[in-house]
């Protein structure tokens, strides 16, 4: 990844996942829905294997928008759903 913020993050995730593996814990991969999320499921894309570029995090890697979503009320359904779907995953982790 390129930029602090998502190498910050992508490392958290790494020291998560290694604790659960040494513990025999499932891993964890965080929701699509999320920034995290959608940059880790394009990181792991065979389209990201045959012609990888560091990027950061953007809009055009996220899952599509129902076709029902408002054009001025996308940047906050896409909020409102990573929040609901990040704290889900969080209480997972008990964090």
């Amino acid at each position: 990844v390129e930029g602090y913020v998502e190498s910050a993050a992508h490392g958290l995730w790494v020291g998560e996942n290694v604790f659960r593996s040494v513990r025999g814990y499932q891993l964890l991969n965080p929701p699509t829905s999320t920034a995290l999320g959608a940059l880790l499921s394009h990181l792991k894309s065979d389209g990201a294997k045959r012609e990888f570029s560091p990027a950061n995090v953007n809009f055009g890697l996220f899952d599509p928008l129902p076709e029902t979503v408002p054009k001025n009320a996308r940047s906050k359904w896409r909020l409102d759903q990573a929040r609901r779907t990040f704290a889900d995953f969080l209480a997972v982790i008990n964090l």
